[in-house]
């Protein structure tokens, strides 16, 4: 849930076989995140957390059970972490790109490429490359 439509979002968890909703992050001047959550720690996830003023949110781990959060990586001006499921940040976004370029492998052409043989994009930009055999 958000408020007002302020995009800073809540994290709820709810009961499946009683429907109770408990909101553990009732902090309508901050946006939380799960940026990641895994089998082998059930009753914790990862979270991101900021606010509208900075989009630089800092890393927190968060126990389900108890609401707890727990501070695993200050904000070191990324705009955005990547994890695994096994809770472990494995990757951060340093700034905003402009401009995100996504093309299956194999499949370079001409405006791809600049005369060097590096992927064509003003500086900052990023390119994705998905396997050959990729469903998107």
């Amino acid at each position: 849930m958000d408020y007002d439509g302020d995009e800073n979002w809540d994290i709820h968890v709810v009961g499946v076989e009683t429907g109770e909703d408990r909101n553990l992050t009732p902090t309508p001047e901050l946006g939380e995140e799960i940026i990641a959550y895994g089998r082998a720690n059930p009753n914790l996830a990862l979270v991101s957390v900021d606010s509208l003023s900075t989009r630089q949110p800092d890393i927190y781990l968060l126990d389900l059970a108890s609401g707890e959060l727990t501070l695993v990586q200050k904000n070191d001006g990324a705009v955005g972490y990547v994890a695994d499921n096994g809770l472990a940040l494995r990757g951060r976004s340093g700034s905003q790109p402009k401009a995100v370029s996504i093309s299956r492998s194999g499949t370079k052409t001409g405006a791809d490429i600049d005369p060097h043989g590096q992927p064509r994009g003003s500086p900052g930009s990023v390119r994705i490359v998905l396997p050959e055999d990729h469903p998107f």
